[in-house]
């Protein structure tokens, strides 16, 4: 089976334009997976830095909160 040069032509810039489309598809998803994952990340970050944060006050102690130890 023998095929003319514009038939292979043809054939090759229809894939080539299927591969084009599909990488910019995936593209597109990859985007956002990665904006979901820095949303969570940047709220997490977030989270923690509020924690450090609250945590520089010293907290307010009892005495072993009435524990008693025995030795």
């Amino acid at each position: 089976m023998d095929l003319n040069e514009y038939a292979v032509e043809m054939i090759a810039a229809q894939r080539l334009a299927e591969l084009r489309e599909r990488g910019a598809r995936l593209a597109l998803l990859a985007t956002e997976r990665r904006a979901r994952r820095s949303l969570s990340r940047r709220v997490g970050v977030a989270l923690i830095r509020v924690g450090h944060w609250l945590a520089q006050s010293p907290p307010a102690r009892a005495r072993n909160a009435g524990v008693r130890l025995v030795r």
